[in-house]
């Protein structure tokens, strides 16, 4: 792999539309009501082209992020690799091969859930991934297929076959990833409940830190951590976290700030009675579904809590659902940050 090639401008002035895209929130250029929805649209799909580097809300300071400092994030990924020869890469991952000493459980401390469409080329490092966590034994994993055409059951099933605590749900059509979400939260039975894109990696003590802080403060009902980004496919937690491309998210959420930033996007951890207090993901959204049901729990005053520890890397996958700049997430974006600016107001 060499630098040159990983700073073709083409290929990086494609990257940093997505990375723009993402971290740049449509609402935080939306202080005013909007009475022109498409006049709006058009400035934030304006404002996604342009290669201006990233602002602050998302990475929680005022710097901020700019081409450059991506392109020395390049650097960094292409000299860890360079120089840890010996640092496992995803892309060199195995099946399981014999069986493992889990046992099946009527009840677990955390079900993991995982809507899949399109992950074959993702989902034999996450499983892998998400197997070898220090805490697997007490999840469950639960994996929804909304009717993916890539065949992932081949290397599932595998899984299934070592872990009796991965449940495979198959959809004889697509669902959007809220009602995945739902199908897998109400098959499951758990303390605790958190959710894992087959694109994502974890430390391999993730769960187990996450767990734990949910069970030492009672009247926390969610957690949430900060996150390395990584431009790049299939590499190592280490190798990214050298190059420590991150956010620094606000220590308290709260309805103010959440109005602002969906800042709980990746991977947080919640207990299961906040859907009999609040409900479900609402599934006419498809890409902003978990920003408006972590407003709605803000708004219902439960509280967050953030672990000052950074265990998960979110790949910023131009072909994701909240990072293709072609997804509807503007328009929802726009239609939840109305409805809640709303709710303010009152």
């Amino acid at each position: 792999m060499q630098i040159n090639d990983l700073l073709g401008l083409k290929n990086l002035r494609n990257l940093l539309k997505n990375v723009v895209y993402f971290l740049l929130p449509p609402v935080n250029r939306l202080r005013k009501k909007c009475d022109n929805l498409e006049k709006e649209i058009d400035k934030i799909e304006y404002r996604r082209h342009e290669i201006l580097g990233l602002t602050n809300n998302i990475m929680g300071e005022s710097k901020p992020i700019s081409p450059s400092d991506l392109i020395q994030w390049y650097k960094s990924v292409s000299e860890s690799i360079n120089t840890q020869l010996n640092q496992e890469v995803f892309s060199k991952v195995e099946l399981p091969s014999s069986n493992s000493s889990i046992r099946r459980k009527e009840k677990y401390s955390l079900a993991i859930i995982t809507s899949l469409y399109k992950g074959g080329k993702y989902i034999l490092p996450f499983l892998k991934n998400i197997t070898e966590q220090t805490v697997f034994s007490e999840c469950i994993l639960v994996i929804v297929d909304a009717n993916s055409p890539d065949n992932e059951f081949k290397i599932i099933d595998r899984y299934i076959q070592t872990f009796p605590n991965i449940r495979y749900i198959k959809l004889e059509e697509r669902v959007g990833i809220y009602e995945a979400w739902n199908i897998a939260i109400k098959d499951s039975d758990s303390d605790f409940i958190t959710n894992a894109n087959v694109d994502d990696l974890h430390r391999k003590d993730a769960l187990e830190i996450k767990i734990k802080a949910l069970k030492s403060n009672p009247k926390i009902d969610v957690a949430y951590t900060d996150v390395f980004y990584s431009l790049m496919e299939n590499l190592s937690f280490d190798v990214i976290a050298n190059a420590n491309l991150k956010t620094n998210f606000t220590s308290e959420a709260t309805k103010f700030n959440l109005l602002k930033c969906n800042f709980l996007h990746n991977a947080p951890i919640w207990r299961r009675s906040l859907h009999q207090k609040i409900g479900y993901f609402d599934t006419q959204y498809k890409s902003a579904g978990d920003w408006e049901f972590w407003l709605r729990a803000a708004f219902e005053n439960h509280s967050f809590m953030k672990i000052d520890d950074i265990v998960t890397v979110y790949y910023n996958n131009p072909g994701g659902i909240s990072t293709n700049i072609k997804s509807e997430g503007a328009f929802e974006s726009l239609k939840i940050y109305k409805l809640y600016q709303e709710k303010l107001n009152c």
